[in-house]
C-alpha cells in the first residue's frame, strides 16, 4: 500500500512539474517570444500571399501619413503604454486589441479601415506585451480592466468620446471579457474576431491538440499557479459568462478554417450574448486571417453592423469607397 501511495505522490509531483512548465510557456513574458513577433513582422524577403500585397501597401500609405503619439496609463502598478493616431475631430474613437505574443503593431493592418471609416485609434500594447510592463500575461481577464482604465483616459482626453471596442484573437477575448463588466455610457460596442470563449477551454484545446496531453489535473495545477500569481483562476476568466452580463451590441466573426480558435467556440459566445449580436464567418479562413480571405466584405460587414447598431456617423464613405479602399 506504502509503494502505491508513493507511486501516486510521484505521479502529481510529476504533472505539477508539468503543470508548471506549461505555465511557463502560456504566462510568462519572454524576450525571445517578443523578438520573435518582431522579427516576422518586420521580414521583408518573406514571401507574401498577393492578397496581402494591397493590405500591405495600405498599411504602409497610412503609416506614412499618421502622426504617432505615445500615451501611458498605471494600473495594478504597472506602466501600461499606447499609441494614438488622431485624425479629426468626430469624436469617435476605437481601441484595437492585439492578440497572444504581439504588440500594437499588429493591429496596423486594421487601422487604417477604421480610419477610413473616421474613427481616431488608440492601440495599446496588452500587459507583458511590447513596450507595456508586467511579467504575466492576462489571456484577457486582467486586460479587461485596462481597457475598461484605456476608455477613461480617452473620455479625459475627449469628453465627446464615444468608443468602439475591437479586438483579434486574445484581443477578441478581451474585448468580449470587457463587455461584461459595468461600463460607462461611452462605450457603445464591440466587435471581436476569432476570440475564444474561455480560457480553460481554449488552454484544454491547445492542450490536446499540441501536446496530445488530458487536460486533467494538469491544467487544475496551472490553475493553481495562475491564482498564486494573478489572482484567478482558469474558470473565472470566461468570456461566455461576461457575454450574458453584456447588453451592448457585439459582432461575432470567425474564421470557418480556424484550427487555433475553433469555430465552435463562436456560437457558444454568439448564444450566450445577451444584447444586440451580429456574425459574419469567412469560408476558409484560418485562424486571424479573416479580413484577408474577405477582403471588402470583412469591412463592408462591419460598416454594416455599426450603421445598424450605433449612431457612429461615416464621413463620404459608404460599401463602395469601402471596397475601392480595399483593393
Amino acid at each position: 500500500m506504502k509503494w502505491l501511495l508513493s507511486l501516486i505522490f510521484l505521479l502529481l509531483i510529476v504533472l505539477f512539474l508539468i503543470a508548471f512548465k506549461l505555465y511557463q510557456l502560456a504566462f510568462s513574458r519572454t524576450g525571445d517570444r517578443q523578438k520573435a513577433f518582431e522579427a516576422d513582422h518586420n521580414q521583408i524577403d518573406t514571401p507574401v500571399d498577393e492578397k496581402l500585397l494591397p493590405v500591405l501597401a495600405k498599411k504602409e500609405m497610412w503609416l506614412a501619413g499618421q502622426k504617432e503619439e505615445q500615451v501611458f496609463i498605471t494600473v495594478d502598478g504597472l506602466k501600461l503604454t499606447g499609441f494614438i493616431y488622431q485624425q479629426n475631430n468626430l469624436h469617435q474613437w476605437v481601441i484595437l486589441v492585439h492578440g497572444f505574443g504581439g504588440n500594437h503593431q499588429e493591429m496596423f493592418d486594421k487601422a487604417p479601415y477604421f480610419s477610413d471609416m473616421g474613427f481616431n485609434l488608440l492601440l495599446p500594447d496588452n500587459r507583458s506585451h511590447g513596450q507595456s510592463e508586467g511579467r504575466w500575461i492576462g489571456f484577457g481577464w486582467s486586460d479587461r480592466l485596462d481597457i475598461v482604465k484605456w476608455a477613461n483616459y480617452l473620455r479625459k482626453r475627449d469628453p465627446e468620446a464615444q468608443i468602439l471596442l475591437y479586438g483579434i484573437s486574445m484581443g477578441a477575448a478581451t474585448v468580449m471579457m470587457t463587455l461584461g463588466e459595468d461600463l460607462p455610457a461611452y462605450i457603445v460596442a464591440g466587435i471581436e474576431d476569432c476570440g475564444y470563449s474561455s480560457v480553460e477551454k481554449e488552454l484544454t484545446y491547445q492542450m490536446q491538440s499540441l501536446f496530445h496531453l488530458p487536460s486533467f489535473p494538469i491544467l487544475s495545477f496551472v490553475s493553481l499557479i495562475n491564482k498564486f500569481r494573478q489572482g484567478w483562476g482558469l474558470k473565472t476568466a470566461d468570456a461566455k459568462k461576461q457575454l450574458a452580463k453584456n447588453k451592448l451590441p457585439v459582432l461575432f466573426i470567425h474564421g470557418q478554417a480556424d484550427t487555433f480558435v475553433p469555430v465552435e467556440m463562436l456560437a457558444e459566445c454568439y448564444q450566450a450574448q445577451r444584447g444586440p449580436k451580429e456574425r459574419f464567418l469567412v469560408a476558409n479562413a484560418q485562424h486571424g486571417m479573416a479580413a484577408i480571405v474577405a477582403g471588402a466584405q470583412y469591412w463592408q460587414a462591419i460598416q454594416g453592423f455599426l450603421q445598424r447598431q450605433t449612431n457612429f456617423h461615416f464621413v463620404e464613405e459608404d460599401y463602395e469607397s469601402i471596397r475601392k479602399k480595399s483593393i
